[in-house]
């Protein structure tokens, strides 16, 4: 084997028996007469190393990683066969009409692998390919793969009959930070548009060996300062955010179901929280009694706020997940937009303790920004960097915006409806460009358990961070209605029966640990 670099950052990393490097070069060998999809092929392959497919991606997204394989020297024993073996032949799925002359047919072919190996991709290729155009991987160095975003479908009538095509992306099916299968770029395909499960595989990380592939901690800290966020609260924004340290000294305190009149005021690391599993509703966090007080912590101190940052990885550990976690004392109350009419909400929205995060997407082969994940509410979106705002004058990161009260965060100004956006019916995100902006490179580094990060001991919370609510959710809402016309409150009611407990303000908020997406996927 060379001596070339492995690891974050270097292109290739390893996998155990085997090691994959990230394309640098693809060739376009086919574009749909619709234009919709492109496909490529690997050009200028390194010795050594093998294509397991070609590439298929609709036409709108930016460029995504392909990669190769290639046997890494390391074995698992002599009994076991070698890791990569070609194909034994290939079999025809589908071939392209030619409908004029311009048209250039294409054909698309599944390879059929060995006994013991599995395929994990198709090639397109206008003559049947060659055995080595492409590699199987022995089975146990392979995950289960699924069908994921459609890339491309085409319908053909041809004498009475419809003949169909259908290109997808695929992923692992285990997601996580556990989850050892990764992406290999490849796709998959299929005349059937519910078709079984895909007959190819994906890759896994059988070593799943981290620190070989994820980033070190001055590596980690390089991607903060140069994809970490700007953040831009609304300009009548009244509820700000803060470090969880702010809180605490600033007079929040412990309430337990035991002993609810005798509240306990919380050290500055959160070391007297209860720790526990689960939420089992037996302690929760509220704002100072002295009402003076509970005003100053509820309007935060944008000042003194960091973000807490919790590093994963994610497909395999062929890419880091850095989860940004804002914290917010208090979210204040909604504004229903009735076609051109804005409506205040009175209470509703409102609740002690707001946790929101956003999360970077690096590609562990080359370090580059490969996505992010802005979340609003219980729920979020994905956006490739290309759809993001950037600075272009000093440091070139990305601008992302809180919403007014709610702290959502999205891509672009303006009032981002939360509900039927085609009606005019919904929650107002307003969110706009102000003086009051977020470094989101200003840090604490809370948990990375690849490189063996001590998390604090508030983390460990898993319980309430604010209370019960103290007023009717219904109620708050007839107030509403009475300002509103007979036939739109109906969906109106089903909106608002649609939105998540902490919108309705049914109690408060958990902490990141109890997110599903802490250790899972966003998606």
């Amino acid at each position: 084997m060379d001596s070339k670099p492995r690891g974050f950052g270097t292109r290739v990393i390893p996998l155990g028996e085997i090691e994959v490097l990230e394309a640098e070069h693809l060739e376009k060998i086919w574009e749909t007469s619709d234009g919709r999809a492109l496909f490529y092929k690997p050009v200028q392959v390194p010795d050594g190393f093998h294509a397991l497919g070609c590439h298929a991606r609709r036409t709108e997204v930016p460029d995504s990683l392909l990669l190769l394989v290639r046997g890494s020297g390391v074995t698992a024993g002599a009994s076991k066969p070698a890791p990569l073996a070609p194909p034994v032949d290939y079999s025809l799925v589908w071939k392209s009409p030619v409908r004029s002359e311009n048209e250039t047919a294409m054909a698309f072919w599944l390879p059929l692998p060995p006994a013991g190996y599995k395929a994990l991709g198709f090639v397109a290729s206008v003559a049947k390919p060659g055995v080595d155009e492409v590699a199987c991987v022995r089975e146990d160095l392979t995950s289960d793969a699924t069908i994921s975003n459609s890339i491309w479908a085409s319908s053909v009538a041809d004498n009475n009959t419809v003949e169909s095509f259908y290109v997808w992306q695929t992923r692992p099916r285990e997601v996580g930070v556990t989850a050892k299968g990764l992406s290999t770029g490849t796709f998959y395909c299929s005349s059937f548009s519910s078709s079984p499960l895909p007959s190819i595989a994906t890759l896994q990380n059988v070593s799943f060996d981290l620190p070989s592939s994820m980033p070190s901690l001055q590596q980690l800290d390089a991607l903060v300062k140069r994809y970490a966020p700007i953040m831009f609260l609304h300009p009548d924004e009244d509820f700000f955010p803060c470090s969880v340290e702010w809180f605490f000294q600033n007079g929040a305190l412990l309430y337990s179901k035991q002993n609810p009149s005798a509240p306990v005021q919380i050290t500055a690391n959160g070391a007297n929280l209860p720790g526990g599993e689960t939420n089992d509703g037996s302690y929760w966090l509220d704002l100072p009694r002295d009402a003076a007080a509970a005003e100053k912590v509820r309007r935060g101190n944008l000042e003194n706020a960091i973000t807490y940052l919790h590093v994963k990885p994610v497909f395999g550990g062929t890419f880091t997940d850095m989860q940004f976690w804002f914290y917010y004392p208090f979210n204040g109350p909604a504004t229903l937009k009735v076609g051109l009419i804005s409506v205040k909400l009175g209470k509703i929205g409102e609740h002690v303790s707001d946790w929101e995060h956003l999360t970077l997407r690096v590609d562990n082969f080359t370090g580059n920004l490969s996505s992010v994940y802005l979340g609003h509410h219980s729920s979020g979106t994905w956006y490739q960097p290309s759809d993001l705002e950037f600075d272009s004058t000093t440091t070139y990161r990305p601008f992302v915006y809180a919403s007014k009260h709610g702290h959502a965060l999205y891509a672009h100004p303006g009032d981002n409806l939360q509900g039927d956006e085609e009606r005019g019916l919904g929650i107002r995100n307003d969110t706009k460009r102000s003086s009051f902006t977020w470094d989101v490179s200003k840090h604490q580094l809370i948990s990375a358990a690849y490189l063996g990060v001590e998390e604090p001991p508030w983390l460990q919370f898993m319980r309430e961070w604010g209370p019960k609510i103290q007023y009717n959710s219904r109620t708050e809402l007839e107030k509403v209605f009475k300002f509103l016309p007979k036939k739109i409150r109906r969906s109106i009611e089903d909106i608002f029966n649609r939105f998540p407990n902490e919108l309705s303000g049914e109690e408060g908020p958990t902490g990141p640990k109890q997110k599903n997406f802490w250790t899972g996927d966003e998606r």
